[in-house]
């Protein structure tokens, strides 16, 4: 095995009891509202996110297409990862899934277990709380992941081979111009186009996958300061903070990875308060206005072709369907995005109309180059679907959360939301364990659905005492 490349030269922190430099003028924070639920964390990854972030499987039976009513198989409670000790709230954020692994963040390290649970096959120490994961790992399956340093600061980016269960390298660095060395502190990491990227207050910096540094950040750069970045496959976006004090419209550039340089712009319309991103590749982003609320409003597809990048379609989210945007970039719950069929999948709001008492909601597809709506499935009596993820052949995973007396499972719904079958039921007697990471119609963790079996993954952890709260739970067929 190869050993990973030494760090560059960077200056070092500086001496015990020295006071970091100012930080300059006050830059307005993002006015993001927090999930829902116990497991409430100011970092949440896309779970919707973005939820997934990494490669959804059919695998298992044959998919195909039912009633509402059709009985899936039932799923056993595999295992479960209890959670770390803690001495108060920590972030756990990251959770994949390899060839060999299903692999989580706890509080201070990164764990692979085997597919159906057991102890775990590797661990790679981080040596301080996790801060944040890239969802979207490599093709070869490697990832970012920011940590903290032990100050406590988020200031750690490093690169973790999910397949090896190696931290390949790790990088922090300081401002140009700077000379107090004091390393800067970011607030997101992603990967995209071979390149590591992370952002935050004080700007943005890039590294190669090996850990060659391409960029860093610059407090007098003219222009809007890089807030966060996003990644998919071979794309990097950043998102640039354009206001001070005061909100105001934000711009999304897609990057030369190997320059950090903006090879296409979209500027939000002056409505825009805050943006989430949606989708990297293709490009829809989550515009927050005054008008929307603690969410997001609508949902905008971005062609992003041309230097000058333009909108392509509008589908607005107000009202009508559920949409939990405003706790992260890449940190929208409830809405999965099809590249291959251009389809973008929403569930619709789980409550009674005027026209007709609560049935269940909807999943609905709308086509991304018009925003039309593409197709819907039947509502399920008293139950709630939301999206997770998508298969190979364009199909959607939605997981129907648990209820006061039902425990919940996981659905597959047609690529045109034309049809909805029960794949799997989870076990009545394990409520108490899945309700931990999705309940009422509420996503408050991560999910994945890989080769026939779900994963559910804690967003964070605390210290609440007595409470009997799990790290990850895995769910299949013996």
């Amino acid at each position: 095995m190869t050993q990973p490349p030494q760090p560059p030269p960077y200056q070092p922190p500086p001496a015990p009891g020295a006071v970091p430099p100012p930080a300059g003028p006050p830059r307005r924070r993002r006015g993001r509202s927090k999930p829902k639920g116990p497991l409430v964390t100011g970092v949440v990854m896309a779970v919707a996110l973005v939820i997934g972030g990494v490669w959804f499987a059919t695998g298992g039976k044959k998919d195909g297409k039912g009633s509402p009513d059709s009985p899936g198989a039932a799923a056993e409670l595999l295992h479960t990862v209890p959670r770390p000790k803690v001495a108060e709230r920590t972030d756990t954020v990251g959770m994949w899934t390899t060839d060999k692994n299903f692999v989580k963040a706890g509080a201070d390290d990164i764990r692979g277990y085997p597919l159906k649970g057991g102890a775990a096959e590797w661990t790679v120490p981080l040596g301080g709380a996790v801060c944040w994961s890239a969802p979207h790992p490599t093709e070869d399956g490697r990832t970012a992941v920011l940590f903290q340093d032990g100050e406590g600061n988020c200031t750690w980016v490093g690169l973790v081979d999910l397949t090896a269960g190696e931290l390949l390298w790790k990088r922090r660095t300081v401002e140009r111009g700077s000379t107090s060395g004091y390393p800067v502190s970011f607030e997101k990491v992603a990967v995209g186009g071979g390149t590591v990227a992370a952002g935050g207050n004080s700007g943005g910096a890039g590294w190669s996958l090996e850990g060659k540094r391409l960029w860093m950040p610059d407090r007098e750069a003219p222009g809007c300061p890089v807030d966060a970045y996003a990644g998919d496959g071979d794309k990097l976006v950043a998102l640039r903070e354009c206001g001070t004090s005061e909100p105001g419209p934000d711009e999304i550039q897609t990057l030369d990875t190997g320059t950090g340089k903006a090879r296409s712009s979209y500027r939000l319309p002056s409505d825009a308060l805050y943006t989430d991103i949606a989708s990297v590749d293709p490009l829809v982003l989550a515009v927050h206005s005054e008008s929307g609320g603690e969410s997001a409003d609508r949902l905008v597809t971005v062609d992003d072709s041309a230097a000058e990048a333009t909108a392509r379609s509008r589908i607005e989210v107000t009202r009508g369907y559920e949409l939990d945007c405003g706790s992260g970039l890449e940190g929208c719950k409830g809405v999965v995005v099809h590249p291959r069929s251009g389809l973008l999948y929403l569930g619709s709001e789980s409550g009674p109309t005027q026209d007709k008492p609560f049935l269940g909601n909807t999943i609905v597809a709308f086509d991304l180059k018009t925003g039309r709506k593409a197709g819907e499935t039947e509502a399920e009596r008293g139950r709630t679907l939301l999206p997770v993820g998508t298969g190979s052949d364009g199909s959607v995973y939605a997981l129907r959360t648990a209820t006061t007396t039902e425990s919940g499972g996981l659905w597959r719904i047609g690529p045109k939301a034309d049809g909805a079958a029960e794949r799997l039921r989870f076990p009545a007697g394990k409520r108490a364990t899945e309700e931990q990471f999705a309940r009422f119609g509420e996503l408050e963790g991560q999910v994945l659905y890989s080769r026939g079996r779900v994963y559910m993954g804690a967003l964070e952890i605390d210290d609440t005492p007595g409470r009997s709260q799990v790290l990850a739970a895995v769910y299949g067929e013996r």
